[in-house]
């Protein structure tokens, strides 16, 4: 006992960070020699680091062999964790952590190409994240982004330009119209922001000029603004293929960024091996994980593609000449997957797009449509009934039609009622989650004189923060005021004359008004002990 008690006593530990070591294609190696001392028995002991979750990795965002970022990589703009909780892209948010991107690629071209590619999506990843127009007009023109992109990019926008074929016809010559007049009305900057062209010809053409303001006003529209500091020094790093999403390294959600939010600063930061153009740097060693980059396989924890949460988002109803609607969804799932569309009526209209409305009814039978996924957008044409003819606040005969888009495989759904121009009031509820009943009654008014009068008992369940008060067949050409009324107090003037364009602004409400011809407002808990307005 008194020897092996010696022994313990002679045993030297001697700690070394991985992240001190080389990473090489033969393994770990130190850059120094390690220090042994004669006559006690050495013991390495290599510390390894925390690995990091990819808390908002996208999959198949990018084309083949380019960096344009398509619908599913603004899942990445839009993670909570980038957000704080909401999904508005039009607000500054901060993050809590550094931060770093991982660009990826399949496994089709060389690994020379491949590093080149993915070191250029982390880029542009990291330019939108940033609000950095400058990285993605170099990008734009190095890679020759063309069309259909400018289509997409006018989809996302909320100018929907019809099928996205690459075909500029009367459609998209409409919605590019749109595009110009909404650019050149600084709808897609925020105050502080420089348009790059705030002087855009309003002419139908998708020329250079509109193809650039649209990657102006597709960055300003959707990007966080986080700032540099909040970066790595290894901020955009390109994994080449080597870091493959699924057991198939040719596959399309293989085409992706990962964004790492470190909690706590890593150990030793700018120890990456990585190498802007060099894949002959990157430690690939063959093991059991999908990830070969020992490097990225030691810091980062990613959720395998097939485990992916998806969501369909920003659905639209498209009136075609023919009396036909091309009905549309951007959506994260893989291009070449399927989105089943079902058309129906319901007594009420969709107030939260993954809630599915609970009294349908028959006026017409429901309608399955099956669209493969193209670009990141899932599109439909439906032929309406003759009977089909909706009015001002969209219903059919007093009937809602609506359509929900769903993935099959992961239930991903979205729900929209036919649009029409609706203001809805949102009401938030007690910090316990429960509705706040609301004192006295509030007044809509427009300048036409028409006057929508809501008192206690008329809100609607909205979502589990919210109770709201919605008012259909809004006049888009009207300003509009809203005031608080209430027995013993003087009456409280939210806003007043305000154009419908702009109700929005006046709310506070975090979510994208221009994904719709709706406006949201959120109001405060308006209960009797309210004296002033908090908005």
């Amino acid at each position: 006992s008194a020897a092996s008690d010696v022994y313990k006593r002679q045993v030297v530990d001697i700690r070394v960070h991985i992240d001190t070591l080389e990473y090489t294609r033969e393994g770990l190696r130190t850059r120094e020699p390690i220090n042994l001392q004669v006559g006690q028995h050495n013991r390495v002991v290599l510390t390894r680091p925390e690995r990091q979750p990819s808390v908002a990795a996208t999959y198949g965002c990018f084309p083949p062999g380019l960096s344009f970022p398509g619908p599913a990589f603004l899942s990445l703009l839009l993670h909570p964790h980038l957000a704080g909780g909401t999904v508005s892209p039009a607000e500054t948010h901060h993050t809590a952590g550094q931060l770093q991107v991982f660009g990826h690629a399949d496994a089709a071209g060389s690994d020379a190409s491949n590093k080149t590619l993915s070191d250029q999506r982390a880029r542009v990843a990291v330019a939108f994240l940033t609000a950095d127009l400058d990285t993605v007009l170099e990008l734009a023109a190095s890679e020759s982004w063309a069309s259909p992109y400018d289509q997409v990019m006018l989809r996302c926008l909320g100018c929907d330009p019809g099928p996205i074929d690459g075909v500029h016809g009367e459609l998209t010559e409409a919605a590019t119209t749109r595009f110009q007049e909404n650019y050149v009305a600084g709808k897609y900057h925020q105050p502080g922001d420089e348009p790059l062209n705030a002087a855009l010809q309003i002419d139908g053409d998708l020329g250079s000029q509109t193809f650039e303001a649209l990657l102006d006003a597709y960055l300003h529209s959707f990007s966080p603004r986080i700032a540099e500091s909040k970066f790595l020094g290894g901020r955009a790093i390109g994994c080449a293929g080597f870091n493959p999403a699924t057991d198939d390294n040719t596959a399309d959600e293989n085409r992706r960024v990962s964004l790492v939010i470190h909690a706590n600063a890593p150990a030793y930061p700018d120890a990456a091996p990585c190498t802007a153009g060099d894949p002959e740097v990157c430690p690939v060693v063959e093991a059991d994980a999908l990830a070969q980059c020992m490097w990225y396989r030691e810091h980062v924890h990613e959720t395998p593609a097939v485990d992916a949460l998806h969501h369909n988002f920003s659905p639209s109803w498209l009136p075609l000449t023919n009396g036909k609607y091309l009905l549309s969804v951007l959506t994260t799932v893989p291009d070449g997957d399927q989105v089943v569309f079902e058309v129906f009526a319901s007594e009420d209209r969709v107030t939260v797009p993954q809630r599915r409305p609970i009294r349908l009814v028959e006026p017409w039978p429901p309608v399955e449509i099956t669209a493969v996924v193209e670009h990141g957008v899932a599109q439909v044409v439906w032929d309406p009934p003759p009977q089909f003819a909706p009015g001002a606040d969209g219903r059919v005969g007093g009937i809602a039609p609506g359509f929900g888009a769903t993935h099959q495989r992961t239930k991903t759904v979205t729900h929209a009622s036919y649009p029409a121009h609706v203001i809805t009031i949102l009401l938030a509820k007690g910090t316990d989650g429960a509705a706040v009943p609301l004192a006295g009654r509030l007044v809509l008014s427009d300048t036409s004189g028409l006057e929508i009068v809501f008192e206690a008992g008329s809100e609607e369940p909205y979502d589990e923060s919210h109770e709201a008060l919605r008012f259909e067949g809004a006049s888009t050409q009207e300003r509009y005021s809203l005031v608080h009324e209430r027995e013993d107090h003087p009456p409280v003037v939210y806003f007043e004359g305000v154009p419908f364009p702009d109700l929005d602004t006046h709310g506070g409400f975090d979510g994208d008004p221009d994904e719709d011809p709706d406006e949201d407002l959120e109001l405060e808990p308006l209960s009797a002990s309210v004296e002033e307005p908090l908005l």
